[in-house]
């Protein structure tokens, strides 16, 4: 707390002599729009800007001063570095041995970023790089097999670069150098030796259900991390760097969406962040098109221009209306009044309506008329991908993943998490049909290979589904594991039938059956015997091959389901012992349904819920006794909510309607919602930040008693209040 005293007075002092005229800022804007900076504080880092006058540094140098005989602390010159603006480097030095410190020159680096280079200039990334071919060295990607590659991989691009990523726009040719190194550490390729690459960067960077390896893609993120700039200019409105934004670019104090300025000259970080939200391609439109605004008080959002009711402007939706508008430009605010549960509408028209445009005038209000106002106070922008309404580079992620969907259920036949990560690596290479069997290699000009046939046989090309799946010798191992269970198996031509033909050859396999783990064993057995047949001259031996298999079996499955009593004996000698254990599995947690409150005290249960667009909410809850008896029950429509909202609203709705009943003074209450968040908010109020802050605080000084409680509940004990909230939604 030393230091927050501290720096507090330090502040204090420097606005004190701002005040007085000792010194002055840069100005941001004109007339009244407009923002001074004087001084900045980061943690132990101060920045002062004053104008170019020997008499404003004299000052800052008495302020210091000052400041060192009140505190008893001294300021380190020699790390303090003074820095001109268009003034000759003479005249900073004299004024550099005035204060005592060194001359700065740009570009510099301050807070671990570039300071005053070029326009993002390619030298600005160089660190990034830089420390990208270090982390990705050749010679740990010949150490590491593929699974631990793209280990390394992911937290490579998870650390990295991702504080450049979220304030810099990545340009085109530093991607490419990035995403060469990225690539060629995991196909394990280097300037010495080139490997084949088997699959499209982009097929790596989908996510693994999608068909991919799920790595992040840098150029994706960065548009992840710059959207979060859009949703903080839409909702953090006291901050100051929005404060410059808006003063800089004359953006209105209501405004809550940034404008595209065309081609309007702006700062090398504000134009990243505006080029990322308004590009036309995949990533810009799922931004657009999710950030919902939201209605509060309608003094933010254009009632014309601005999507707000429907997927469509107002004045595109009715251009007859809206062409006859006296007032083109409004807000929401200016064509109605808030009432509940709706708005008071009242519009201004240039003249009477013809009877042709009757028909759309009454389209206009029944829309007006479905429309429900919110319980916020001032209005805001919601994020559409997130329950709680909030934006997020994970969420944007998940979000632009849904909007893609794929043909192989990955997760289920291939991301299994039951064999080794290398393993299940070569598993999804063999379903893409991208392992280096001699075909492959012969069509990517590897023009070494004379003889095509299979190392097992002989007797065939050798292709991935023949080498794994058709060949004399692989398919005696399939059917013997198969016969274990009485099976008997007509294998497919290509490895994705197989999946599915294997997987629908028993219909009593459970998840946690050994029988998924068969494939994964036997195609890596059979792989790692090819590769001894041909790189080490090895002798085909169906026995070793089989013996080798069933040990892998044995101890893959101890490794995975330990609490098992059988011993790898056991399963080496009959797999299907595994199926039969007791003991295998996960234990199943069982349902909990609800309970009711001790003597003398009442059970309030609350929930919310919303439509599955995204569209309308509602709330309800029950008021139960100590025998399961219901007092009271309500539901309730609360318009456009996000989820996380509709959870808050329901217990202060709740609330409000027990402290109007008779009960309120009789007994102790406990409250109950299978919203963890919400409970969390309302038991320690200071917990929650941003847009739900005054909502929260007004639930706890609702409850500012000694006798209600807010429990966390699961929703099989929520049933009856969730049917209460849907009903509600209406």
């Amino acid at each position: 707390m030393l230091f927050n005293i501290v720096g507090e007075s330090l502040n204090q002092m420097l606005s004190k002599a701002v005040r007085n005229g000792l010194f002055s800022g840069f100005v941001v804007g004109r007339g009244s729009n407009s923002v001074e900076i004087t001084h900045l504080q980061f943690a132990d880092d101060l920045m002062i800007f004053c104008d170019a006058s020997l008499v404003q540094v004299h000052n800052i140098k008495r302020v210091l001063r000052v400041f060192e005989l009140a505190s008893g602390l001294q300021l380190n010159l020699k790390k303090c570095r003074i820095f001109g603006i268009n003034i000759p480097d003479s005249v900073t030095s004299d004024w550099a041995a005035v204060v005592g410190c060194d001359v700065g020159h740009f570009p510099a680096e301050y807070l671990g970023l570039p300071l005053g280079p070029k326009r993002n200039s390619i030298a600005l990334w160089d660190p990034v790089v830089a420390k990208f071919s270090t982390r990705l060295a050749s010679w740990k990607a010949n150490s590491l097999s593929f699974g631990g590659r793209l280990v390394l991989l992911k937290s490579v691009l998870s650390s990295l670069p991702i504080y450049y990523l979220s304030i810099l726009q990545l340009p085109s040719s530093v991607y490419k150098k990035l995403q060469s190194l990225m690539s060629n550490f995991l196909w394990g390729s280097s300037s010495e030796k080139r490997k084949i690459h088997w699959m499209k960067w982009t097929d790596i960077c989908c996510p693994k259900f999608l068909g991919g390896l799920g790595v992040i893609d840098p150029k994706f993120q960065n548009r992840a991390l710059l959207g979060k700039w859009v949703w903080k200019f839409a909702n953090e409105k006291d901050n100051l760097w929005q404060q410059i934004i808006r003063c800089k670019y004359n953006y209105s104090v209501n405004s809550l969406l940034p404008i595209d300025p065309g081609q309007r000259r702006m700062s090398m970080l504000w134009n990243g962040v505006i080029k990322s939200f308004f590009k036309d391609d995949a990533c810009g439109n799922v931004m657009r098109n999710n950030f919902m605004l939201q209605v509060g008080d309608g003094q933010s959002i254009s009632f014309w221009s601005d999507i707000w009711l429907g997927d469509t402007p107002l004045k595109i939706k009715f251009p007859r209306i809206f062409a006859l508008s006296r007032n083109k430009m409004g807000m929401i605010a200016e064509f109605g009044k808030k009432e509940e549960p709706g708005w008071n509408w009242n519009f201004q028209l240039r003249r009477q309506l013809y009877d042709w445009e009757i028909s759309q005038w009454e389209d206009l209000m029944a829309l007006l008329r479905s429309f429900r106002a919110s319980n916020l106070n001032s209005d805001w922008v919601c994020w559409a991908g997130s329950s709680d309404g909030k934006y997020s580079v994970s969420s944007f992620g998940k979000f632009f993943s849904k909007q893609r969907e794929g043909d192989f259920e990955w997760s289920r036949l291939v991301w299994r998490g039951i064999a080794p990560p290398k393993v299940e690596f070569f598993y999804w290479l063999v379903v893409q049909n991208r392992i280096p069997v001699k075909v492959e290699l012969v069509k990517r000009g590897v023009s070494s290979i004379t003889e095509l046939s299979c190392p097992l046989c002989g007797n065939k090309f050798e292709t991935a589904a023949h080498l794994l799946f058709n060949c004399d010798i692989s398919w005696l191992i399939w059917m013997q594991f198969a016969a274990f269970w009485g099976l008997s198996l007509v294998l497919p031509e290509n490895p994705i039938s197989f999946l599915y033909a294997w997987e629908g050859a028993r219909h009593d396999v459970s998840s946690d059956s050994i029988w998924h783990l068969i494939p994964f064993v036997i195609i890596w057995s059979i792989w790692l015997t090819r590769n001894e047949i041909v790189f080490e001259k090895k002798k085909v031996d169906v026995s070793q091959i089989l013996y080798v298999a069933k040990s892998r079996l044995a101890f893959w499955f101890k490794a995975k389901h330990p609490e098992s009593v059988l011993s790898r004996e056991d399963i080496f000698t009959d797999p299907l012992l595994a199926d039969k254990s007791k003991n295998m599995g996960k234990s199943r947690s069982r349902l909990v349904s609800w309970s009711p409150p001790p003597s003398g005290t009442l059970k309030l249960n609350v929930d919310g819920a919303v439509t599955r667009d995204g569209g309308l909410g509602g709330v309800g809850g029950l008021l139960r006794n100590s025998e399961g008896k219901c007092l009271l029950s309500f539901s309730r429509h609360v318009g456009q909510v996000p989820p996380l909202l509709a959870e808050i609203l329901a217990i202060k709705f709740g609330l409000e309607i027990f402290f109007t009943s008779v009960w309120r003074y009789e007994v102790s209450l406990i409250v109950e919602s299978d919203s963890l968040k919400a409970v969390e908010w309302v038991s320690n109020p200071s917990s929650c930040i941003g847009l739900y802050s005054d909502l929260v605080k007004e639930i706890a000084d609702l409850a500012g008693t000694s006798f209600i409680s807010f429990r966390y509940i699961s929703r099989t004990c929520n049933i009856d209040a969730d049917s209460l909230a849907k009903r509600g939604i209406g």
